[in-house]
């Protein structure tokens, strides 16, 4: 069982470090990343275009599924671009379609 868990921030690399206190004196330390917080980030409109014509259709884990695939495919293909811009190639419309013509 957990007696205590201790976590310290380093501001100037933004890693959080963990120190896990068991009961019985063992300990537990690791180191990761701070999270990155998604406020002030919205859902593209492209997203919710897309969610409202799968609704009908699909159930929420393959909306889910979809949007997670095309989202890391575009992040791979286009880090740091719109995924919505011509220079990205980003064309949720057919996408749609493929989808469509494969659920028939």
């Amino acid at each position: 069982m957990i007696e205590e868990i201790v976590v310290q921030l380093d501001e100037s690399t933004e890693m959080l470090h963990f120190i896990i206190h068991w009961k019985g004196g063992c300990h537990t330390e690791f180191q990761m990343e701070k999270p990155r917080s998604a406020v002030g980030k919205a859902t593209d409109v492209e997203d919710i275009d897309l969610i409202r014509k799968m609704a009908d259709r699909y159930e929420d884990g393959e909306i889910a599924r979809v949007l997670n695939k095309m989202n890391g495919a575009q992040e791979r293909a286009c880090p740091g671009v719109n995924r919505a811009s011509p220079t990205c190639g980003g064309n949720t419309e057919s996408q749609v379609d493929v989808l469509a013509m494969n659920a028939d």
